[in-house]
């Protein structure tokens, strides 16, 4: 048998990828931007992240979405999700934003408050590693 030539791997650090994992656990309407209630979705990086399909979860004070949606760090230390109102006329309000770090890792259960002079919510996450 002949011998196996070895090609030594070269490790780009621009290229890993993180193992870090945030879960998107609820999200709980305090008080709606809209008179009655909101059509919401979360987007990170411009992209829809939920809710899955067209249209926007309608949300009024009180009313709490169970989400589980997992969302991968990739190569970012962080996760910048953004809650709109989408509207069916003009362009979706943007209702505020959430940074989530991937160094929350491990800590449990976190909540934070995403605010407008007229809306309030409150989403609640957590952050993990994927393990093999």
């Amino acid at each position: 048998m002949a011998a196996m030539m070895m090609t030594p791997y070269r490790l780009n650090m621009e290229t890993v990828m993180s193992n870090g994992v945030l879960r998107i656990e609820s999200l709980r309407c305090i008080k709606p931007s809209e008179e009655i209630s909101d059509e919401v979705v979360l987007k990170r990086d411009g992209r829809r992240v939920w809710p899955g399909g067209d249209d926007g979860m309608q949300m009024t004070s009180g009313t709490e979405a169970q989400i589980g949606h997992d969302i991968l760090f990739g190569n970012s230390p962080e996760a910048v999700i953004v809650l709109f109102d989408q509207d069916d006329l003009g362009s979706d309000d943007n209702l505020g934003t959430v940074i989530v770090n991937e160094n929350e890792a491990g800590i449990g259960l976190r909540t934070a408050e995403i605010t407008t002079p007229g809306s309030r919510y409150t989403l609640t996450y957590r952050v993990g590693r994927i393990q093999f």
